[in-house]
């Protein structure tokens, strides 16, 4: 093969290890094996049959990893050690024929192509990966398949075209990668943000619900009562003695030792100081309570460059009347859909709303969007 077309397969398969190796190595296997390709230099040897299996199976592993989002950044982060010096290998590979000097030019330059590929693929990925659905992290994988496999093809029957293309897209990426970084900078610090804002003051909401269905109740006669007494078993973390005054329903749904286990937790991140009351509805056997619960982290984080300490959530107690006692459970999606199923009407009869999570920054009550 004359020079040009060995560079176009070299930088070819550098660039294409850079976003799939594995899909690249499987492809040009197969098409040597099968003898429908001429491969230069020793890169003919990912015909033998070992290497398309072993390059298959790992890329049925990669096809499914890189599906799910928190497992591909991962995955990616690792492959940085795999996909950038595989890319110069393959390349230093094609030159084989070639005087050692040029391969290891070959090797240098085919590294820095897979570093380009590999580097805006993941930091793409990274800031799709974000998002909270995951059609777009798909849709994406599934891009990155068609490429590989189509430019595989595409440049062992037209070398020149492929390296015109790669040429092109380094181009784009020295353009294109600070930017890239810079866009995923600030995604990385709006999620470093909210994941601290969301330990400081939504833990706060979970420590009073236990996500579920923290409740109490010592034999309180009144909905008020009963969400005061729920309160300050909590707050002196007397944990052990919620449980037994859940309703019986719900203690069909977790056992005494997930229910306290689950609050020790989360008493263990935070502190509660006080909780105000305010409107009551009540009608039969149920009744709903406003509440404005207070508390502190027992260790500040930091958001946007301020430790944040205090937190409060202002929330609806949902009460069931289980004989002469009132009963209190957390007001989340799914305790209101339970009490939905349980009464169809019990939506129509109080008027509910969603809890709002608030945080003390600067000395102001900041809400969590």
């Amino acid at each position: 093969m004359d020079v040009w077309t060995t560079l176009g397969m070299a930088m070819g398969t550098a660039w294409l290890s850079g976003i799939n190796l594995y899909a690249t190595v499987l492809t040009l296997g197969l098409l040597k094996r099968f003898d429908l390709v001429t491969l230069p230099g020793d890169l003919g040897v990912v015909g033998n049959w070992w290497i398309i299996g072993v390059a298959g199976l790992l890329y049925a592993i990669e096809f499914v990893a890189d599906k799910v989002p928190a497992v591909d950044s991962v995955w990616d982060g690792i492959h940085t050690f795999i996909r950038v010096p595989a890319g110069a290998i393959l390349a230093a590979t094609a030159f084989a024929s070639f005087d050692p000097s040029v391969r290891i030019i070959a090797m240098l330059v085919g590294g820095g192509v897979a570093l380009s590929s590999h580097g805006t693929k993941a930091a793409t990925r990274l800031a799709a990966n974000t998002s909270p659905e995951p059609v777009s992290n798909i849709a994406l994988s599934l891009v990155e398949d068609f490429v590989t496999v189509g430019s595989a093809i595409l440049m062992v029957f037209h070398p020149i075209v492929i390296l015109v293309i790669v040429v092109i897209f380094v181009i784009f990426a020295i353009w294109a990668i600070p930017k890239i970084l810079r866009a995923l900078r600030r995604v990385v610090d709006k999620a470093r943000g909210m994941f601290n804002l969301n330990a400081a003051v939504k833990v706060i909401f979970v420590g009073l619900m236990t996500a579920l269905l923290a409740t109490s109740s010592t034999a309180a006669s009144s909905p008020v009562a009963a969400v005061k007494a729920f309160f300050e078993l909590l707050k002196t973390e007397k944990y052990d003695d919620l449980y037994q005054h859940l309703p019986a329903k719900m203690q069909q749904r977790i056992t005494h030792s997930q229910f306290t286990d689950s609050v020790k937790r989360i008493g263990g991140l935070l502190t509660l100081e006080r909780m105000d009351i305010g409107k009551v509805q009540e009608k039969g056997s149920y009744a709903v309570v406003d509440t404005v619960v207070y508390g502190k982290l027992r260790e500040a984080l930091k958001f946007q460059g301020e430790l944040i300490s205090e937190g409060r959530v202002q929330a609806q107690q949902i009460l069931i009347k289980e004989g002469k006692d009132w009963k209190v459970i957390s007001a989340d999606d799914r305790v209101r859909a339970f009490f939905a199923r349980e009464d169809p009407d019990f939506v129509k009869n109080f008027r509910l709303t969603s809890p709002r999570f608030e945080f003390k920054q600067k000395g102001k009550w900041q809400p969590f969007q």
